[in-house]
Protein backbone atom coordinates (compact mmCIF):
# COMPACT_ATOMS: atom_id res chain seq x y z
CA UNK A 1 0.00 0.00 0.00
CA UNK A 2 2.97 1.94 0.24
CA UNK A 3 5.50 2.13 -2.89
CA UNK A 4 7.38 5.29 -2.02
CA UNK A 5 8.49 5.77 1.72
CA UNK A 6 6.36 9.17 2.35
CA UNK A 7 3.30 8.08 0.16
CA UNK A 8 0.47 6.57 1.55
CA UNK A 9 -3.34 5.69 1.34
CA UNK A 10 -5.61 5.93 4.56
CA UNK A 11 -9.23 4.02 4.23
CA UNK A 12 -10.29 7.37 6.33
CA UNK A 13 -8.32 11.02 7.16
CA UNK A 14 -9.53 13.94 9.42
CA UNK A 15 -8.22 17.20 8.61
CA UNK A 16 -9.03 19.94 11.24
CA UNK A 17 -12.29 18.42 12.89
CA UNK A 18 -13.98 17.66 9.24
CA UNK A 19 -14.22 14.22 7.70
CA UNK A 20 -12.14 13.90 4.32
CA UNK A 21 -12.40 10.25 3.88
CA UNK A 22 -10.65 7.80 2.14
CA UNK A 23 -7.56 9.94 0.66
CA UNK A 24 -4.31 9.44 -0.55
CA UNK A 25 -1.37 11.56 1.53
CA UNK A 26 1.84 12.41 0.58
CA UNK A 27 4.20 13.80 2.87
CA UNK A 28 6.71 15.99 0.85
CA UNK A 29 10.36 15.59 1.79
CA UNK A 30 11.39 18.93 1.14
CA UNK A 31 8.72 20.68 3.77
CA UNK A 32 8.21 19.16 6.68
CA UNK A 33 5.69 21.60 7.52
CA UNK A 34 3.29 20.74 4.60
CA UNK A 35 1.44 17.71 3.42
CA UNK A 36 -0.61 17.03 0.47
CA UNK A 37 -4.02 15.17 0.73
CA UNK A 38 -5.51 14.14 -2.57
CA UNK A 39 -3.05 16.20 -4.63
CA UNK A 40 -3.66 19.40 -2.72
CA UNK A 41 -0.90 21.03 -0.39
CA UNK A 42 -1.95 22.78 2.83
CA UNK A 43 0.22 22.89 5.99
CA UNK A 44 1.08 19.71 8.05
CA UNK A 45 3.06 20.17 11.05
CA UNK A 46 4.53 17.02 12.01
CA UNK A 47 5.98 18.36 15.68
CA UNK A 48 3.33 16.45 17.57
CA UNK A 49 2.76 12.65 16.69
CA UNK A 50 0.56 10.57 18.52
CA UNK A 51 -1.85 7.88 18.51
CA UNK A 52 -4.28 6.47 20.37
CA UNK A 53 -5.30 3.20 20.23
CA UNK A 54 -7.04 1.42 17.31
CA UNK A 55 -10.89 1.94 15.98
CA UNK A 56 -13.87 1.11 17.43
CA UNK A 57 -14.02 -1.78 15.09
CA UNK A 58 -10.70 -3.10 15.41
CA UNK A 59 -9.73 -3.04 12.21
CA UNK A 60 -6.50 0.25 12.35
CA UNK A 61 -5.14 2.36 14.90
CA UNK A 62 -5.95 6.38 14.79
CA UNK A 63 -2.35 8.28 14.34
CA UNK A 64 -2.31 12.25 15.37
CA UNK A 65 -0.53 14.95 13.69
CA UNK A 66 -0.98 18.57 15.03
CA UNK A 67 -4.46 18.93 12.67
CA UNK A 68 -4.77 15.15 11.83
CA UNK A 69 -6.23 11.79 12.64
CA UNK A 70 -5.81 8.56 10.80
CA UNK A 71 -6.80 5.43 10.64
CA UNK A 72 -3.70 3.28 9.63
CA UNK A 73 -3.79 0.01 8.58
CA UNK A 74 -1.89 -2.54 10.77
CA UNK A 75 0.08 -3.69 8.27
CA UNK A 76 1.58 -0.05 7.28
CA UNK A 77 1.36 0.95 11.05
CA UNK A 78 5.05 0.15 12.20
CA UNK A 79 6.53 1.98 8.40
CA UNK A 80 4.32 5.21 9.40
CA UNK A 81 5.50 6.01 13.05
CA UNK A 82 9.30 5.22 12.01
CA UNK A 83 8.70 7.89 9.03
CA UNK A 84 6.83 10.21 11.28
CA UNK A 85 8.97 9.74 13.67
CA UNK A 86 11.99 10.57 11.78
CA UNK A 87 10.10 13.66 10.47
CA UNK A 88 9.57 14.79 13.50
CA UNK A 89 13.06 15.45 14.51
CA UNK A 90 13.80 17.28 11.17
CA UNK A 91 10.56 19.53 12.12
CA UNK A 92 11.96 20.15 15.41
CA UNK A 93 15.22 20.87 14.13
CA UNK A 94 14.12 23.27 11.39
CA UNK A 95 11.39 25.07 13.46
CA UNK A 96 14.27 25.82 15.92
CA UNK A 97 16.54 27.00 13.04
CA UNK A 98 13.79 29.36 11.82
CA UNK A 99 13.45 30.80 15.41
CA UNK A 100 17.32 31.26 15.55
CA UNK A 101 16.83 33.43 12.69
CA UNK A 102 14.18 35.59 13.65
CA UNK A 103 16.31 35.93 17.21
CA UNK A 104 18.96 37.43 14.77
CA UNK A 105 16.83 39.72 12.55
CA UNK A 106 14.88 41.02 15.51
CA UNK A 107 18.72 41.83 17.34
CA UNK A 108 20.02 43.62 14.46
CA UNK A 109 16.50 45.40 13.78
CA UNK A 110 17.15 46.52 17.44
CA UNK A 111 20.24 47.81 17.04
CA UNK A 112 19.13 49.70 13.65
CA UNK A 113 16.27 51.58 16.01
CA UNK A 114 18.08 52.57 18.89
CA UNK A 115 21.46 53.56 16.56
CA UNK A 116 19.03 55.90 14.05
CA UNK A 117 18.19 54.88 10.80
CA UNK A 118 20.24 56.52 7.91
CA UNK A 119 17.57 58.43 6.03
CA UNK A 120 17.88 60.34 2.12
CA UNK A 121 18.36 64.46 2.93
CA UNK A 122 15.09 66.46 2.27
CA UNK A 123 14.41 68.75 -0.68
CA UNK A 124 12.11 70.61 -1.88
CA UNK A 125 11.37 67.29 -4.20
CA UNK A 126 9.55 66.51 -0.33
CA UNK A 127 6.06 67.72 -1.82
CA UNK A 128 5.93 64.94 -4.17
CA UNK A 129 5.62 61.81 -2.00
CA UNK A 130 3.46 59.52 -0.23
CA UNK A 131 3.21 57.92 2.90
CA UNK A 132 4.04 54.13 3.90
CA UNK A 133 2.11 52.68 6.81
CA UNK A 134 0.55 54.57 9.92
CA UNK A 135 1.13 54.94 13.15
CA UNK A 136 -0.46 53.43 16.52
CA UNK A 137 -4.55 52.77 16.29
CA UNK A 138 -4.71 55.82 19.20
CA UNK A 139 -2.96 58.49 17.25
CA UNK A 140 -5.36 57.64 14.53
CA UNK A 141 -6.98 61.03 14.57
CA UNK A 142 -3.85 63.11 15.06
CA UNK A 143 -2.71 60.81 11.69
CA UNK A 144 -5.44 61.88 10.06
CA UNK A 145 -4.68 65.86 10.42
CA UNK A 146 -1.44 65.44 9.94
CA UNK A 147 -2.29 64.42 6.44
CA UNK A 148 -4.28 66.34 5.25
CA UNK A 149 -2.09 69.43 6.37
CA UNK A 150 0.63 67.51 4.59
CA UNK A 151 -1.26 67.61 1.30
CA UNK A 152 -2.47 70.94 1.61
CA UNK A 153 1.73 71.88 1.96
CA UNK A 154 2.44 69.98 -1.17
CA UNK A 155 -0.37 71.55 -3.11
CA UNK A 156 0.59 75.21 -1.87
CA UNK A 157 4.30 74.30 -3.21
CA UNK A 158 3.09 72.47 -7.05
CA UNK A 159 3.07 68.92 -5.90
CA UNK A 160 1.13 65.95 -4.42
CA UNK A 161 0.60 64.08 -1.64
CA UNK A 162 -0.09 60.51 -3.62
CA UNK A 163 -2.27 57.94 -1.94
CA UNK A 164 0.41 55.03 -2.87
CA UNK A 165 3.65 54.77 -4.17
CA UNK A 166 2.82 56.20 -7.66
CA UNK A 167 5.91 56.61 -10.37
CA UNK A 168 6.25 60.53 -9.96
CA UNK A 169 6.78 60.94 -6.35
CA UNK A 170 10.03 61.57 -4.96
CA UNK A 171 9.91 60.81 -1.91
CA UNK A 172 8.57 57.59 0.41
CA UNK A 173 7.31 59.05 4.48
CA UNK A 174 7.56 55.97 6.74
CA UNK A 175 4.77 56.85 9.11
CA UNK A 176 5.65 53.20 11.17
CA UNK A 177 8.04 53.98 13.64
CA UNK A 178 8.66 49.94 13.81
CA UNK A 179 9.94 50.22 10.21
CA UNK A 180 13.02 53.08 11.16
CA UNK A 181 15.37 50.12 10.21
CA UNK A 182 18.22 50.54 7.71
CA UNK A 183 16.35 47.78 6.40
CA UNK A 184 13.37 48.70 5.31
CA UNK A 185 14.65 51.80 4.09
CA UNK A 186 16.95 50.38 1.92
CA UNK A 187 13.85 48.33 0.21
CA UNK A 188 12.59 51.35 -0.82
CA UNK A 189 15.70 53.18 -2.35
CA UNK A 190 15.68 49.69 -4.08
CA UNK A 191 12.13 51.08 -5.78
CA UNK A 192 13.81 54.35 -6.77
CA UNK A 193 12.60 56.24 -4.26
CA UNK A 194 14.15 58.36 -1.51
CA UNK A 195 13.19 57.36 2.20
CA UNK A 196 12.64 59.69 5.49
CA UNK A 197 11.06 59.73 8.56
CA UNK A 198 7.72 61.17 9.85
CA UNK A 199 8.90 62.98 11.99
CA UNK A 200 11.55 64.77 9.87
CA UNK A 201 8.58 65.46 6.73
CA UNK A 202 6.96 67.09 9.88
CA UNK A 203 9.95 69.36 10.85
CA UNK A 204 11.12 70.39 7.16
CA UNK A 205 7.12 71.49 6.33
CA UNK A 206 6.91 73.71 9.87
CA UNK A 207 4.06 71.48 11.15
CA UNK A 208 5.43 70.48 14.63
CA UNK A 209 2.28 71.75 16.46
CA UNK A 210 0.23 68.39 14.78
CA UNK A 211 2.58 66.32 15.83
CA UNK A 212 4.52 65.18 18.80
CA UNK A 213 7.52 63.57 18.03
CA UNK A 214 9.08 62.45 21.73
CA UNK A 215 5.98 60.32 21.81
CA UNK A 216 7.11 58.04 18.99
CA UNK A 217 10.69 58.53 20.16
CA UNK A 218 9.60 56.47 23.71
CA UNK A 219 7.58 53.98 21.91
CA UNK A 220 10.42 53.61 19.45
CA UNK A 221 12.94 52.73 22.35
CA UNK A 222 10.37 50.47 23.75
CA UNK A 223 10.02 48.51 20.80
CA UNK A 224 13.44 48.35 20.41
CA UNK A 225 14.08 46.72 23.51
CA UNK A 226 11.18 44.37 22.91
CA UNK A 227 13.21 42.71 20.11
CA UNK A 228 16.77 42.93 21.33
CA UNK A 229 15.18 40.95 24.64
CA UNK A 230 16.26 37.03 23.89
CA UNK A 231 13.54 34.75 23.30
CA UNK A 232 15.18 31.43 24.66
CA UNK A 233 13.35 30.88 27.42
CA UNK A 234 10.38 30.57 26.04
CA UNK A 235 11.17 27.41 24.99
CA UNK A 236 9.41 25.83 21.75
CA UNK A 237 5.80 24.76 21.50
CA UNK A 238 6.34 21.71 20.31
CA UNK A 239 5.13 18.83 21.98
CA UNK A 240 7.50 15.30 21.21
CA UNK A 241 5.04 12.40 21.87
CA UNK A 242 6.82 9.58 20.57
CA UNK A 243 4.64 6.15 20.82
CA UNK A 244 6.15 2.46 21.77
CA UNK A 245 6.32 0.87 19.05
CA UNK A 246 8.38 -1.81 19.94
CA UNK A 247 5.93 -4.57 20.11
CA UNK A 248 4.37 -6.15 17.02
CA UNK A 249 1.18 -6.54 16.00
CA UNK A 250 0.51 -9.83 17.53
CA UNK A 251 2.00 -8.48 20.87
CA UNK A 252 -0.55 -5.70 20.64
CA UNK A 253 -2.97 -7.67 20.01
CA UNK A 254 -2.72 -10.18 22.85
CA UNK A 255 -2.30 -7.74 24.81
CA UNK A 256 -5.70 -6.51 24.48
CA UNK A 257 -7.08 -9.53 24.33
CA UNK A 258 -5.57 -10.31 28.04
CA UNK A 259 -6.76 -6.82 29.32
CA UNK A 260 -10.40 -6.98 27.91
CA UNK A 261 -10.76 -10.71 28.52
CA UNK A 262 -13.39 -11.44 31.26
CA UNK A 263 -12.98 -13.87 33.82
CA UNK A 264 -14.58 -17.27 33.29
CA UNK A 265 -18.12 -18.15 35.53
CA UNK A 266 -18.33 -21.43 37.21
CA UNK A 267 -20.39 -24.06 35.29
CA UNK A 268 -22.73 -25.56 37.22
CA UNK A 269 -24.25 -28.87 36.02
CA UNK A 270 -28.24 -27.73 35.14
CA UNK A 271 -30.92 -28.34 37.24
CA UNK A 272 -33.11 -31.52 36.58
CA UNK A 273 -36.68 -30.71 36.80
CA UNK A 274 -38.96 -32.10 40.00
CA UNK A 275 -41.48 -34.61 39.14
CA UNK A 276 -44.66 -33.16 39.96
CA UNK A 277 -46.44 -35.08 42.71
CA UNK A 278 -50.32 -33.97 43.05
CA UNK A 279 -51.11 -33.69 46.73
CA UNK A 280 -53.18 -35.84 48.42
CA UNK A 281 -56.77 -35.41 49.72
CA UNK A 282 -57.23 -34.87 53.14
CA UNK A 283 -60.59 -35.96 55.06
CA UNK A 284 -62.13 -32.92 55.92
CA UNK A 285 -63.48 -32.76 59.85
CA UNK A 286 -66.85 -33.33 61.41
CA UNK A 287 -67.28 -30.02 62.08
CA UNK A 288 -65.83 -28.17 59.02
CA UNK A 289 -67.95 -26.24 57.04
CA UNK A 290 -68.97 -27.04 53.16
CA UNK A 291 -66.84 -26.07 50.50
CA UNK A 292 -69.55 -24.37 48.67
CA UNK A 293 -73.25 -22.85 50.48
CA UNK A 294 -75.95 -24.67 48.38
CA UNK A 295 -78.51 -22.28 47.34
CA UNK A 296 -82.09 -22.95 48.31
CA UNK A 297 -84.43 -23.24 45.84
CA UNK A 298 -88.02 -21.87 45.74
CA UNK A 299 -90.82 -22.18 43.80
CA UNK A 300 -91.52 -19.99 40.47
CA UNK A 301 -93.84 -17.22 41.06
CA UNK A 302 -97.21 -17.51 39.66
CA UNK A 303 -97.91 -14.28 37.49
CA UNK A 304 -101.00 -12.67 39.73
CA UNK A 305 -104.29 -11.31 37.09
CA UNK A 306 -104.27 -7.49 36.10
CA UNK A 307 -107.59 -6.23 37.34
CA UNK A 308 -108.61 -3.00 35.77
CA UNK A 309 -109.84 -0.28 38.27
CA UNK A 310 -113.22 0.33 38.38
CA UNK A 311 -114.32 3.45 37.02
CA UNK A 312 -115.77 6.45 39.16
CA UNK A 313 -119.50 8.09 37.65
CA UNK A 314 -118.91 10.90 36.02
CA UNK A 315 -119.66 14.90 36.84
CA UNK A 316 -123.42 15.63 36.10
CA UNK A 317 -121.87 18.53 33.65
CA UNK A 318 -120.05 15.99 31.74
CA UNK A 319 -116.00 16.66 33.04
CA UNK A 320 -113.72 14.14 35.14
CA UNK A 321 -113.89 15.30 38.95
CA UNK A 322 -110.95 16.79 39.84
CA UNK A 323 -109.13 15.85 43.06
CA UNK A 324 -109.97 18.18 45.38
CA UNK A 325 -106.75 20.07 47.26
CA UNK A 326 -106.31 21.10 50.80
CA UNK A 327 -106.51 24.82 51.70
CA UNK A 328 -104.50 25.98 53.82
CA UNK A 329 -104.02 28.98 55.46
CA UNK A 330 -101.03 31.54 53.97
CA UNK A 331 -98.13 31.71 56.74
CA UNK A 332 -97.25 34.24 59.02
CA UNK A 333 -94.26 35.68 59.35
CA UNK A 334 -93.12 35.55 63.40
CA UNK A 335 -91.73 38.74 63.28
CA UNK A 336 -93.64 41.45 62.00
CA UNK A 337 -91.26 43.85 61.73
CA UNK A 338 -88.71 41.64 59.80
CA UNK A 339 -89.50 40.77 56.11
CA UNK A 340 -89.24 37.60 54.95
CA UNK A 341 -85.96 36.24 53.18
CA UNK A 342 -87.38 35.81 49.83
CA UNK A 343 -90.64 37.83 49.03
CA UNK A 344 -92.52 37.15 46.12
CA UNK A 345 -93.27 39.54 43.62
CA UNK A 346 -96.57 40.05 42.72
CA UNK A 347 -98.52 41.64 39.24
CA UNK A 348 -99.12 45.15 40.93
CA UNK A 349 -94.88 45.28 42.04
CA UNK A 350 -92.88 46.82 39.43
CA UNK A 351 -89.75 45.07 37.82
CA UNK A 352 -86.46 46.10 39.30
CA UNK A 353 -83.73 44.93 36.81
CA UNK A 354 -83.76 47.80 33.67
CA UNK A 355 -83.98 44.61 31.82
CA UNK A 356 -87.51 43.84 33.06
CA UNK A 357 -87.81 47.27 32.96
CA UNK A 358 -86.84 47.47 29.36
CA UNK A 359 -89.56 44.92 28.26
CA UNK A 360 -92.07 46.19 30.45
CA UNK A 361 -91.65 49.28 28.11
CA UNK A 362 -91.34 47.43 25.01
CA UNK A 363 -95.14 45.60 25.73
CA UNK A 364 -96.97 48.55 26.62
CA UNK A 365 -96.09 50.19 23.05
CA UNK A 366 -93.82 48.36 20.91
CA UNK A 367 -93.91 50.58 17.93
CA UNK A 368 -93.07 53.60 19.98
CA UNK A 369 -90.33 52.16 21.85
CA UNK A 370 -88.51 49.91 18.78
CA UNK A 371 -88.46 54.13 17.40
CA UNK A 372 -86.71 54.90 20.85
CA UNK A 373 -84.07 52.37 20.41
CA UNK A 374 -83.03 53.67 16.75
CA UNK A 375 -83.19 57.15 18.95
CA UNK A 376 -80.69 56.13 21.38
CA UNK A 377 -78.27 54.22 18.75
CA UNK A 378 -77.55 57.40 17.02
CA UNK A 379 -77.55 60.10 20.03
CA UNK A 380 -75.88 58.06 22.42
CA UNK A 381 -72.16 58.22 20.28
CA UNK A 382 -73.03 61.92 19.72
CA UNK A 383 -73.32 62.57 23.56
CA UNK A 384 -70.20 60.74 24.20
CA UNK A 385 -68.54 62.89 21.37
CA UNK A 386 -69.75 66.09 22.00
CA UNK A 387 -68.87 65.28 25.83
CA UNK A 388 -65.25 64.39 24.98
CA UNK A 389 -64.85 67.73 22.93
CA UNK A 390 -66.80 70.05 25.80
CA UNK A 391 -64.59 67.90 28.45
CA UNK A 392 -61.38 70.42 27.32
CA UNK A 393 -63.39 73.56 28.87
CA UNK A 394 -65.28 71.43 31.81
CA UNK A 395 -63.85 68.34 32.47
CA UNK A 396 -65.92 66.79 35.88
CA UNK A 397 -69.64 68.03 34.16
CA UNK A 398 -68.93 66.78 30.97
CA UNK A 399 -67.62 63.42 32.57
CA UNK A 400 -70.55 62.79 33.83
CA UNK A 401 -72.64 63.57 30.36
CA UNK A 402 -70.03 61.02 28.83
CA UNK A 403 -70.83 58.19 31.75
CA UNK A 404 -74.65 59.12 30.73
CA UNK A 405 -74.08 58.41 26.74
CA UNK A 406 -72.08 55.39 27.56
CA UNK A 407 -75.36 54.23 29.72
CA UNK A 408 -77.18 54.70 27.33
CA UNK A 409 -75.18 53.15 24.35
CA UNK A 410 -76.26 49.75 26.65
CA UNK A 411 -79.83 49.76 25.95
CA UNK A 412 -80.19 48.68 22.38
CA UNK A 413 -77.96 45.55 23.04
CA UNK A 414 -80.17 44.88 26.25
CA UNK A 415 -83.13 44.89 24.45
CA UNK A 416 -81.27 42.87 21.99
CA UNK A 417 -80.52 40.64 23.86
CA UNK A 418 -83.92 40.28 25.85
CA UNK A 419 -85.81 39.90 23.11
CA UNK A 420 -84.46 37.08 21.66
CA UNK A 421 -84.45 35.09 25.50
CA UNK A 422 -80.57 35.23 25.31
CA UNK A 423 -79.11 35.71 28.84
CA UNK A 424 -78.15 39.35 29.42
CA UNK A 425 -74.57 40.48 29.41
CA UNK A 426 -73.63 42.72 32.65
CA UNK A 427 -72.74 46.79 31.46
CA UNK A 428 -69.49 46.32 33.51
CA UNK A 429 -68.52 42.98 30.99
CA UNK A 430 -69.13 44.60 28.09
CA UNK A 431 -65.40 45.40 26.03
CA UNK A 432 -66.92 48.40 24.23
CA UNK A 433 -68.15 49.83 27.89
CA UNK A 434 -64.87 48.72 29.37
CA UNK A 435 -62.84 50.55 26.50
CA UNK A 436 -65.13 53.92 26.90
CA UNK A 437 -64.47 53.93 30.37
CA UNK A 438 -60.66 53.70 29.78
CA UNK A 439 -60.81 56.67 27.04
CA UNK A 440 -62.64 58.72 29.20
CA UNK A 441 -59.87 58.15 32.12
CA UNK A 442 -57.00 58.84 29.91
CA UNK A 443 -58.56 62.06 28.25
CA UNK A 444 -60.12 63.09 31.74
CA UNK A 445 -56.57 63.28 33.04
CA UNK A 446 -55.11 64.90 30.09
CA UNK A 447 -57.62 67.57 30.16
CA UNK A 448 -56.87 68.24 33.33
CA UNK A 449 -53.09 68.61 33.40
CA UNK A 450 -54.13 71.12 30.48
Amino acid sequence: MASPRNRYHFDYVKAYGKDIGSADVVFPPDDVESIEINGHRQRGYCGHVGETGKSSDGLYYRVHLSDYTFWVDPSDYHELMDFLHDRQKTAIEVVERHRLERDEYNQRHAKQLLAGVNADPITDDIYWCYIQGSPDADLQKKFAKLTSAIAKKCDEHGGRLYKTAAKSAKYAIMADYRYYTDDNFDYRRESGYKVVTLEQAVNYMGLQKLWDDSVIQARLNEHAKVLARPRQSAGTSITLTLPDISQTIADKTQNTISVSAKKERVKYPPRKPVAYTPPTEKPMASDAAPAKKERVKYPPCKPVAYTRPAEKPMASDDTPAKKKHAKYSPRKPEDDTQPSANPVATESTPPTEPAAAIMAAYEKNPKGYTLQIKIIKVLAPLLCVMAAVLMLVSPIVSAIFYLFGVALSTIPRTFKEKQSDQPVTPPYKRKAVIVAVVFLILWLILCVSI
